[in-house]
């Protein structure tokens, strides 16, 4: 039989579930569905994230380092690097582009490269007044250098850089020290010992395990840098200034050394 004509009827225990249901809708759509920058305070951003003045920056002046819409790739003497993603810093009126990079076709005792290009500031866009691609050569294998800006490490702002190395189960981190003048960059300490490990495994007579990190300070009263060890080698390194460099004035703790392999 047909139902056309027959009345719909929700019956009474039926009826409070669709009340209910309409109800969770009704406040599901109310729910603040902004970005949760917004939803807490902060400003909204569009789905692609707004780049940033120092993203913005760091993009212009990879285009005048390395040529628009070309890879950030240079030539350091025989090799070449491909750089990453850099910053721009700002140190007077100077702006410098540091960069991290990796050396391709590198083998075991290759090292990486921090880079420093020195720029003049035109509006949103850059020139480079001085190229200085491969500064700083740390690593193994020729990965990318770590580096981070210091300002407690003397009177202009400093870049400490950290390269990481294996030999033969003996772990190594090197450390360098650059300071961003006027002019140019200049290298404070080359290739100084921040860390050291190694472990035996089964035969520890043949050497006995290690474990050693060092940290960088400034002596402003004294103009020297001080490298304090701790671990199963302890006791400050100390670097004098010695004709606009500075040089070790005893021996370090560690019985080891950085060379281009670390």
């Amino acid at each position: 039989m047909s139902q056309r004509g027959t009345p719909f009827r929700i019956s009474r225990t039926y009826m409070p579930v669709v009340l209910a249901a309409a109800f969770i809708g009704a406040c599901d759509s109310a729910v603040d569905r902004r970005p949760r920058a917004a939803a807490e305070g902060g400003t909204a951003t569009s789905e692609s994230k707004a780049l940033s003045k120092s993203d913005i920056d760091a993009d212009a002046a990879a285009r005048a380092v390395f040529g628009p819409g070309r890879p950030a790739v240079a030539r350091v003497g025989t090799t070449t690097v491909q750089f990453k993603p850099g910053r721009v810093i700002q140190v007077g009126s100077n702006d410098i582009f540091i960069a991290s990079g990796d050396a391709l076709s590198s083998a075991h005792p290759d090292p990486g490269y921090v880079g420093f290009w020195y720029l003049r500031r035109k509006g949103t866009k850059f020139t480079v007044l001085a190229r200085h691609p491969g500064f700083v050569a740390l690593g193994s294998f020729g990965r990318a250098p770590e580096w981070k800006m210091r300002a407690d490490l003397g009177p202009f702002p400093v870049v400490e850089v950290t390269g990481f190395g294996m030999w033969f189960g003996h772990a190594f981190t090197c450390t360098s020290l650059v300071a961003l003048e006027p002019q140019q960059p200049k290298l404070l300490l080359n290739k100084v010992i921040t860390g050291y490990q190694f472990d035996p495994g089964d035969e520890p007579t043949s050497e006995p395990a290690a474990d050693v990190t060092g940290s960088v300070a400034y002596r402003a009263d004294t103009d020297r840098y001080v490298v304090t060890y701790r671990g199963t080698a302890s006791g400050d390194q100390v670097f004098v200034r010695k004709q606009g460099r500075f040089i070790p004035l005893n021996p370090s703790p560690v019985d080891k050394r950085c060379s281009s392999d670390a």
